[in-house]
């Protein structure tokens, strides 16, 4: 065991020992004996050293540095962070709530109890430690990665962050694909609507059995089929950089426009493709087969459709545009876009900014309203839709705001009620139990 350990610390370039040390306690104990208990105590070990260790090392990494800031956008965005860092810190212990399965030390269920079976982070489930695990591997894959290569490349294009935490539990061998995992039937043997057509793409920290969570839980709901986008992660730091990298293109004038940004890994780029091409055969299909096309996004899986919708809009195809506004819904949650603003048909690159009411058939933005990573977009200071802000694409009819839920996790800590949010008219919330999509009915 000590001689793996001095070798992942010779080549992570200065990754301190403890967490080669908590790494070889996680394989020992899950050989040994793999209970809940050993994995989140080991998890912990983990997580606590590479923080520490990236906290100590980034000041020394000009590749990753430099990427970052030569960002416009994630300069203000580091500052606000950095700002906002206790904020983020009951952000992250709001996430952990989730591992004591949504239950109060009395034993009895918390307010979002009923999100138990899509919780993410339910330890007693093997199959979300097995994420779990992935998702600790690939943090650590990725910080021995920046660490070793910092001094040899010249651009983040050159750190292949996928192929460095790719697993041998992957599905895919081939790292320019992506997944997709579709929910065959609603539950309760009910009707499909065979005219709608519903995506889902996940965010950040991706895992395949995460996505089907995430799309059985919209599928119970709505009591319709789901076919879910995998957008893999790549280690949770590495998705923070690469989300940063993704935040916005409004100064650069369009989403082709990535020299001044992050460069997007190949997972990232893959999920992005496979949704443009999904959404695209969506909208060819004829008009008679077409009924309601409901597109959902979760965190960074926000901005990768935003950059499919702007590839659409920026297409021009005129019978896509028609039927985009005719039958495309998008519903985000969690979104951490600044904007959520496209190139209009007939503008040219880098000229006026459309909002998406003018595009598309319905926006909804959902965020919880200590949701950090909305705070970083949706409900961004000075961006917010109740500050009077309208040119972000952001606006008091289209955001709603859950007041008394936390977190980011969209199985264990996002509301699918319409009770739980700030206002009422939702077309999502108030379609569940196959209620048609449409404006809600009046209230008697």
């Amino acid at each position: 065991m000590d001689h793996i350990a001095h070798f992942v610390d010779e080549n992570a370039g200065g990754l301190p020992r403890q967490v080669a040390d908590a790494a070889l306690r996680l394989a020992g104990d899950a050989v040994r004996r793999a209970t809940p208990e050993a994995l989140l105590k080991a998890t912990g070990e983990i997580a606590v050293a590479i923080f520490t260790a990236f906290a100590k090392g980034f000041g020394q990494l000009p590749v990753i540095r430099n990427g970052i800031l030569g960002n416009n956008v994630n300069a203000p965005t580091l500052e606000l962070v950095w700002g906002q860092r206790t904020e983020l810190i009951s952000f992250l212990v709001d996430i952990l709530e989730c591992t004591k399965g949504l239950i109060a030390a009395n034993g009895f269920d918390l307010g979002n109890a009923s999100q138990r079976e899509y919780n993410e982070l339910d330890v007693a489930n093997p199959m979300n430690r097995h994420g779990i695990v992935c998702q600790v591997q690939r943090l650590v894959k990725s910080l021995v990665s920046i660490f070793r290569k910092s001094r040899t490349v010249r651009t983040l294009a050159d750190i292949d962050m996928t192929e460095e935490t790719t697993l041998e539990s992957d599905l895919v061998p081939n790292l320019d694909m992506a997944l997709d995992h579709h929910i065959q039937s609603p539950p309760s043997g009910v009707k499909a609507r065979p005219d709608e057509h519903w995506l889902f793409i996940n965010g950040i920290g991706g895992e395949y059995y995460w996505l089907g969570l995430a799309c059985k839980k919209l599928s119970d709901a709505y009591g319709r089929e789901v076919t879910g986008i995998f957008n893999r992660g790549d280690g949770l730091l590495w998705d923070l950089v690469e989300c940063g990298g993704q935040r916005s293109d409004r100064e650069a004038g369009s989403t082709s426009s990535q020299d001044s940004l992050l460069q997007a890994t190949r997972s990232s780029a893959a999920a992005q493709r496979v949704l443009y091409t999904r959404l695209e055969s969506i909208l060819k299909k004829p008009e008679k087969e077409l009924g309601p096309i409901v597109m959902v996004a979760h965190s960074q899986g926000c901005l990768v459709l935003r950059l499919v919708l702007q590839e659409l809009v920026a297409g021009q195809n005129q019978g896509i545009l028609r039927k985009m506004k005719k039958h495309l819904c998008v519903f985000t949650f969690g979104n951490p876009s600044i904007h959520w603003t496209f190139e209009g048909p007939g503008y040219e690159v880098g000229g006026q900014r459309v909002v998406a009411k003018e595009l598309f058939c319905r926006t909804e933005h959902f965020a919880n309203e200590t949701d950090f990573v909305a705070k970083l977009g949706v409900l961004r200071d000075g961006a917010n839709p109740n500050a009077g802000a309208s040119n972000n694409g952001y606006s008091e009819d289209n955001v709603f705001v859950n007041r008394t839920w936390k977190g980011h996790m969209f199985g264990a800590q996002y509301s699918l009620n319409p009770g739980d949010y700030d206002r009422r008219g939702s077309w999502l919330l108030n379609c569940n139990r196959q209620r048609a999509m449409g404006p809600p009915a009046p209230r008697a």
